[in-house]
């Protein structure tokens, strides 16, 4: 687990389904993380994620608001493949109603510290679509550096590098 000021970070499990499902259901929150997904392939996903994380020692972890209990979505590292590269990304997802609070901005931040404290990458990347500004905003609050533009899954995104301190 990790804990920040006003969130803890804990790995998923399948009880999560019922306050996930909301979030993976929501097309504005989706439009940039695969589209809608039922109930079905929201829990397909989180067992997804769970097999990921006990298989890698790593992965994405469900985001708790400390003052609520409340389950706001999932944030953390993903392996990627981006143009033949193996790539480790800082993702997040989050439901509607924490955007704007900054709670994206300090699960990365927390993910990625966690990251470089116990993975041996030089780097770690978040791949953002240019025309999702939020995700914009994280990563350039982050010190992320916009490296260049790529493909991937069809779609050409901003390929922006956190290095290791």
């Amino acid at each position: 687990m990790i804990e920040t000021e006003r969130l803890l970070l804990r790995p998923l499990s399948l009880d999560d389904v019922d306050a996930m499902a909301p979030m993976y259901a929501d097309a504005e929150v989706m439009t940039f993380l695969g589209g809608v997904k039922t109930r079905h392939e929201a829990a397909e996903r989180i067992k997804l994620i769970m097999s990921l994380f006990a298989e890698q020692g790593f992965g994405l972890f469900g985001v708790v608001e400390k003052s609520s209990g409340s389950l706001l979505g999932r944030a953390g590292l993903i392996v990627q493949q981006v143009e033949g590269a193996r790539e480790v990304e800082l993702a997040y997802g989050l439901k509607r109603q924490a955007w704007g609070q900054g709670y994206a901005t300090e699960a990365v931040a927390a993910a990625r510290e966690w990251g470089f404290r116990r993975l041996p990458e030089p780097r770690f990347v978040s791949l953002v679509h240019a025309a999702n500004l939020r995700s914009v905003r994280v990563a350039e609050r982050l010190g992320a550096r916009h490296n260049r533009e790529v493909d991937y899954q069809g779609q050409r995104v901003r390929l922006y590098v956190h290095e290791r301190p």
